[in-house]
Formats: C-alpha cells, structure tokens, sequence
C-alpha cells in the first residue's frame, strides 16, 4: 500500500537560506512545487531567482516549477463580470481566486 502524500504549502518570508534549509529539511520536504509565476524575491536574497531551486537540488529536494499555478492572472470582460468573486475591488485578486 502506498504511503498517502502530505501537501504542505510554504512562503520565504524574511527566511535566510541557512533558516529556510532547516524549516524544509525539518519537514522532511521530498518536493517542492514553485507556483510563483515569476519565481523570485526583490527583498529576499534567499528566494531571489534560481535560489530556491539551488537550495532544494543541494538538499536533494527535487524542484519543479509550474507558472500555471501562480499569480498575476487576468480575465477576460466577460469572465470577470461573471466572477462570484465581485466583493475583491482589485481586479488582479479577482482573477487569481478565479
């Protein structure tokens, strides 16, 4: 029988490199999953781009990166006016909760 998978989600913070290795090794992170559509930090030189995925193949987590997931979405007129999501003012949330 399979062991079931545990998904655990996780954002850099102000985390260093040296704190951001022992919060994943600590987990016992096998993969991580970047869904930053522009993977990098303009004010965390540990998630700065290319550095997360470093990290994890020196702590032999395997990375992938999948923009799909990320942020930064739009949505057609149409889309949006139909959103159940109206009660977001910033159009940009609206179609990331969509």
């Amino acid at each position: 029988m399979a062991q079931p998978t545990t998904l655990m989600t996780f954002g850099h913070g102000t985390a260093d490199r040296d704190e951001l290795a022992r919060l994943l090794q600590g987990a016992h992170i096998e993969r991580i999953v970047d869904v930053r559509r522009f993977p990098g930090s303009r004010r965390n030189d540990a998630a700065a781009r290319g550095q997360i995925e470093e990290l994890a193949h020196e702590l032999g987590i395997e990375y992938v990166w999948d923009e799909r997931l990320g942020g930064r979405r739009s949505l057609s007129k149409a889309e949006d006016q139909q959103s159940p999501d109206q009660w977001w003012r910033v159009k940009a949330f609206r179609a990331y909760a969509a």
